[in-house]
């Protein structure tokens, strides 16, 4: 028999996994199978102030829509941003206060997509909070990055094939 510890090891990293592939459809701009990841009652709450209103599952993929209809080369780069160095993404719990809760897990990474319009690239810092349900799909997705940020670089940085804070990371071993 499982000890408690090590089932909810296992269910973190099924969610992990789910996580990163969540990711990598958003990358690919997978829309169907991205949105199979989540329930039919997810809410997510965005970046952007919106009135601290909870998204549905259709407003979910109205806003990722807009991030297919405007971004081209979305590419996310695990853990970049929360250390100086390469670091690993995926987190769960904490210890203020005390969560072994093995359905949530927090993510961290820097997106770099190109903006279609403008051909710039934007480097931005992620971080996600994702609950799951007992079924392994996402029931609750909370997002922080700095919006204000990507605006400011579409108007003012330079194009860049790709950011120097994301070129000079070391080589993954």
């Amino acid at each position: 028999m499982k000890t408690e510890v090590i089932k909810k090891q296992e269910i973190f990293e099924r969610n992990v996994a789910t996580t990163k592939a969540w990711i990598q459809c958003f990358a690919d701009k997978d829309l169907d199978t991205l949105m199979d990841l989540m329930a039919d009652d997810v809410q997510y709450h965005p970046a952007q102030y919106n009135g601290n209103v909870l998204v549905n599952k259709e407003g979910t993929r109205e806003v990722i829509q807009w991030y297919y209809d405007n971004f081209r080369d979305i590419v996310f780069h695990e853990g970049i941003g929360l250390t100086r160095e390469k670091s690993n993404g995926f987190f769960g719990g904490s210890v203020y206060p005390q969560n072994d809760n093995p359905n949530v897990v927090a993510v961290y990474g820097t997106w770099t997509p190109i903006h279609m319009e403008t051909g710039k690239q934007v480097f931005n810092k992620w971080h996600g909070v994702i609950e799951f349900n007992e079924a392994g799909k996402m029931i609750y997705f909370c997002e922080f990055f700095d919006v204000n940020g990507m605006q400011a670089q579409l108007e003012d940085a330079p194009q860049s094939d790709e950011p120097a804070n994301v070129r000079s990371q070391p080589a993954s071993e």
